[in-house]
């Protein structure tokens, strides 16, 4: 039996291995979304919706790295100054895939 963490990498690597399957990838994607924590789900809203953001003021930390973990999110530099988080393009379809439509 795999635990979560185990099946969220793997979510992950079919994900990434699916890149231009469609409609199998928003699958995947949705898959990652429903295993991500709660704290990783609110801080890729944030990211999404309302970001670059700076370190101090994302929703959480550990969701924070979680994302960077998973290659959902990455750190940025903006306007020269460093501490900065971003969803990427992956972290944004995650994202809008766990969105009800």
């Amino acid at each position: 039996m795999m635990t979560k963490q185990e099946l969220k990498k793997e979510a992950m690597r079919l994900y990434k291995e699916c890149d231009q399957c469609e409609p199998e990838n928003d699958i995947f994607a949705f898959a990652v979304y429903t295993l991500l924590s709660g704290a990783a789900k609110d801080t890729l809203n944030a990211l999404v919706n309302k970001g670059p953001l700076y370190d101090g003021d994302v929703p959480s930390k550990s969701g924070r790295d979680e994302l960077l973990d998973l290659g959902l999110a990455n750190k940025a530099c903006v306007k020269g100054e460093q501490g900065y988080q971003t969803a990427n393009y992956m972290g944004w379809e995650v994202s809008k895939a766990g969105v009800s439509k």
